[in-house]
């Protein structure tokens, strides 16, 4: 897994999500934080679709397939989630498996919910949790990994990450056009995602970035995460001068 994760291996992905199923899938999203609604104090919120079969007999009044299941696994197909869904998803990586709450006002109700979620059990075994940070870390720090001429080089303040592409119209209608990747139309080229968390031994930090029609996250997505992520590192932002 944690090689799966550095190289961004589609096939292992696909293979295990046909091994765990979409239950399983949907049960571990949502304890995630994907297809939550979350009150931020900010108008217009959206929020994302994590399908299984039930969704999908209600929707399409159709039965749920394998290539479905597939499809999920790579984060394609009838998936939905927002940015803030992502940086919820990584904190919780982050942290170790504990299913806090994004917040803006400080004396929201979710601040005092976090502190206190933390002397109750993780969602998740930390020995699972810490594969998946463990390749994470390798994405970004080990040559080879999708995002590793982005990472941060300066010693203890290195990111972990994973990077990610939304695809705008499908590969068969891209390759219809008859034309490279520079002379493709910029509304039809792909998102950048890039999600990451920082420092890796003690982790303070969550980032979510999104490139519209970026093409790659590891060429759009992931330098602004590690510039964001090493000032916000250096000038410990968000933490009172008694937490400094």
């Amino acid at each position: 897994l944690s090689e799966a994760i550095k190289y961004s291996c589609n096939i292992y992905f696909s293979r295990v999500g046909l091994h765990a199923g979409i239950e399983n899938i949907y049960k571990t999203a949502s304890d995630f934080g994907f297809g939550e609604q979350y009150d931020i104090n900010l108008p217009h919120k959206k929020t994302g679709t994590i399908p299984n079969r039930e969704w999908k007999k209600r929707v399409f009044n159709d039965v749920w397939v394998a290539g479905d299941t597939v499809n999920i696994s790579l984060g394609q197909g009838f998936l939905n989630v927002t940015p803030l869904e992502l940086a919820v998803m990584t904190a919780r990586i982050a942290n170790g498996g504990y299913a806090v709450r994004p917040y803006i006002v400080s004396n929201s109700p979710s601040a005092d919910y976090n502190r206190a979620l933390f002397l109750k059990e993780p969602l998740v075994q930390p020995s699972t949790i810490d594969i998946v940070k463990n390749g994470m870390y390798r994405v970004i720090n080990e040559k080879g990994g999708t995002a590793y001429w982005a990472r941060i080089k300066e010693q203890g303040f290195e990111m972990s990450g994973k990077t990610g592409t939304a695809q705008v119209i499908s590969k068969d209608k891209k390759e219809s056009m008859e034309k490279t990747s520079d002379e493709i139309e910029k509304r039809f080229r792909n998102h950048g995602l890039f999600v990451a968390f920082a420092p890796f031994e003690e982790p303070k930090y969550a980032i979510v970035v999104v490139i519209e029609h970026g093409r790659s996250g590891s060429g759009a997505a992931a330098p602004i995460a590690r510039d964001v992520l090493l000032f916000t590192q250096k000038n410990k932002i968000g933490f009172s001068q008694k937490e400094k």
